[in-house]
């Protein structure tokens, strides 16, 4: 994923094969190093910003060619932890998912022209193997981050179907104009917001400002 001649060749024998691409996904992602920065390994906090984030934009500059010449498709970049509030201990994974949501920002709006949509979503905590790679470093992590890791375990953690729902209705035409939007699969109301409020509001962006909140500070 970090490596674009690898990542533009599959996507060269993708379209060669089927003629073009209509849906990106941006799905691969690592933890990276969970530590404090200042204990951290520089080779080890950057693996999640190559895979995380050049990883992302390996992909989009691939396929992205293909998309344009037909002026139409859909790319759905994940975010996850971090990217709305601080984590401790998790500063690569975070920093990097953060600046996937930027990245999708301002892709968004130089491609909106083409008929292309690009949004991005949190799928919420998940139970896979990134929750192993936090169980595995637990004397590391304190307690307070521990407990929730071992809780997560226990529950099973949100339903994956959330984020397939949202996914699909992102890469479908119900969701045409709208683009540019964090959305996040467990804690966003996005079933019952027309397609006008999805595009409206700061709240769906990386800024996260509560237009209600907003009005009674005002």
């Amino acid at each position: 994923m970090s490596n674009f001649t690898e990542v533009n060749d599959i996507a060269n024998k993708i379209i060669n094969e089927f003629g073009w691409v209509d849906i990106l996904i941006n799905n691969a992602g690592v933890q990276g190093e969970i530590s404090e920065l200042v204990f951290s390994d520089p080779v080890k906090w950057k693996m999640a910003v190559d895979v995380n984030l050049f990883g992302t934009y390996n992909c989009c500059r691939a396929i992205l060619p293909s998309m344009i010449a037909r002026k139409k498709g859909k790319i759905v970049n994940f975010s996850g932890g971090g990217a709305t509030a601080p984590r401790k201990y998790f500063s690569s994974y975070a920093a990097s998912k953060i600046a996937v949501v930027r990245l999708t920002e301002i892709l968004a709006l130089e491609v909106q022209c083409y008929g292309i949509d690009v949004n991005a979503i949190a799928p919420g905590a998940i139970n896979t193997s990134m929750l192993n790679e936090v169980l595995a470093v637990a004397s590391k992590i304190g307690e307070d981050l521990l407990n929730e890791a071992i809780n997560q375990q226990e529950k099973g953690g949100n339903s994956v179907q959330n984020t397939v729902e949202l996914v699909k209705y992102l890469v479908s035409e119900q969701s045409n104009g709208i683009t540019g939007r964090l959305i996040s699969a467990v804690h966003d109301n996005w079933k019952e917001l027309s397609a006008e409020k999805l595009k409206g509001t700061d709240w769906f962006a990386l800024r996260r400002v509560d237009p209600y909140l907003f009005t009674l500070k005002r």
